[in-house]
């Protein structure tokens, strides 16, 4: 049986192309106000910036009632320059994901991100000015794993999942991608995924 062609490469925006984020910025915390990093993961990121990255409260209540519900010293605007000072390009997905490009695939860079966080990362990395196809699935109305993402995806680029490739830091996001047929892969170093890769576009 004949393979697809892999058409569309589907590259997480934070997590792959930018490095740091809240995984750093609860760390930071961590060591700073003695505080557990899996509380303040899943009171940051799990409980408030899953709702702010949907829409149902801003950025400025993310940080807000995170720091009220743990009784953080410090005002949400400078938390969030701290946070927003961890995030860094990845020099090497970025070059690699220019030179897929350049030999024809088409690449998107996906996000699950806040308005706000979404247009300051765009904005500090200057990669819109490289890839014209970036969606934040705020802008959508859908959560970044859903099958509602995936059928929009592959509609909009005119694509069969077999077709695509995607690459995400976060394994539940793969979980559905991976259900309906696309080749997903767990980003955990730049080595590895560029193995992972390879081999499966030479196949």
């Amino acid at each position: 049986m004949k393979k697809n062609k892999i058409k569309l490469i589907i590259l997480d925006l934070y997590g792959v192309i930018v490095l740091g984020s809240y995984k750093e910025t609860c760390i930071y915390m961590s060591k700073k106000y003695k505080l557990s990093f899996q509380l303040l993961w899943d009171t940051f990121y799990v409980k408030y910036f899953n709702q702010a990255a949907l829409g149902k409260i801003t950025d400025q209540q993310s940080f807000q009632y995170a720091i009220r519900e743990l009784n953080i010293p410090i005002k949400w605007d400078v938390l969030y320059k701290k946070h927003l000072s961890f995030l860094t390009l990845s020099k090497q997905s970025f070059e690699y994901a220019k030179s897929l490009q350049r030999r024809g695939y088409k690449i998107l860079l996906l996000s699950k991100n806040t308005p706000l966080q979404f247009k300051d990362i765009v904005k500090k990395t200057k990669v819109n000015k490289y890839f014209k196809n970036i969606i934040n699935t705020y802008d959508l109305g859908l959560p970044k794993a859903s099958q509602a993402t995936m059928r929009y995806i592959t509609k909009k680029f005119k694509v069969k999942p077999g077709e695509v490739i995607i690459v995400d830091d976060y394994k539940d996001n793969l979980v559905i991608p991976k259900k309906i047929g696309m080749h997903a892969f767990h980003y955990t170093n730049y080595k590895k995924m560029r193995r992972e890769m390879s081999a499966c576009l030479k196949n």
